[in-house]
C-alpha cells in the first residue's frame, strides 16, 4: 500500500514535460523550493512563504514576469502532486490505537507511532529526492534588476536562493 502512494507521485510527476536535455534534472524538492522563491515575487519586500503586505508594491520584471508566471503554473501541480501522494500514504498507514484520557500511552501504542514516523519521513524524503520533470523557462539575472537603486529589484537573499538553479548570470 505505502509504495502504491510512492508509485503514483512518480507516475503522476512523470506526465509533466521532460526537463531541458543540457540541465541537470531537478529534484521534486528542488521544484517546490523554485516554486516558494517564484511566489515570493509576487511583491516587493516578501519573505519566502510568506504573505504579500496591503500596501505591497510590484517587482520591476517587465518581460520576465511571463517567464516567472507560465514556471509558477508548471511547478504548481508538482507541489499539489507531492502533497496528495503524502496524504494518500499517511492514509494507508494502519491506525494507532487511541489511549483512553489521562492514562499513558502504551509502550507497544508508542513503538507503533513512532515506527509511522520514521517510515513517513522516509517516504517524504524519497519522493522530495525524485526527479521532477518539468521544463522550466530560464531567468536572466540581468531581468532580475537586481540591486537597491530606484530601478532596481531589492529581491530578499532567500528569495532568490530558493529560485537561483534557474537563474543564468
Amino acid at each position: 500500500m505505502r509504495k502504491i502512494a510512492a508509485a503514483l507521485a512518480a507516475s503522476l510527476l512523470a506526465c509533466i514535460p521532460a526537463a531541458a536535455e543540457d540541465a541537470k534534472p531537478l529534484t521534486v524538492e528542488q521544484c517546490i523550493n523554485i516554486l516558494a522563491g517564484l511566489k515570493s515575487l509576487d511583491c516587493a519586500g516578501q519573505q519566502l512563504n510568506s504573505q504579500c503586505p496591503a500596501d505591497a508594491k510590484q517587482y520591476k520584471l517587465g518581460d520576465a514576469r511571463l517567464t516567472i508566471g507560465m514556471n509558477v503554473a508548471a511547478l504548481t501541480p508538482v507541489l499539489t502532486e507531492f502533497q496528495r501522494a503524502q496524504q494518500k500514504y499517511m492514509m494507508e498507514l494502519p491506525r494507532v490505537p487511541t489511549p483512553e484520557a489521562g492514562k499513558p500511552v502504551p509502550p507497544e501504542v508508542a513503538d507503533m507511532r513512532a515506527q509511522q514516523d520514521r517510515e513517513s519521513v522516509a517516504n517524504q524524503l524519497a519522493m522530495l529526492a525524485k526527479t521532477c520533470n518539468v521544463q522550466l523557462g530560464r531567468l536572466k539575472q540581468s531581468e532580475l534588476k537586481l540591486g537597491d537603486g530606484p530601478d532596481q529589484n531589492a529581491i530578499p537573499p532567500s528569495v532568490f536562493a530558493a529560485f537561483s538553479p534557474i537563474v543564468d548570470k
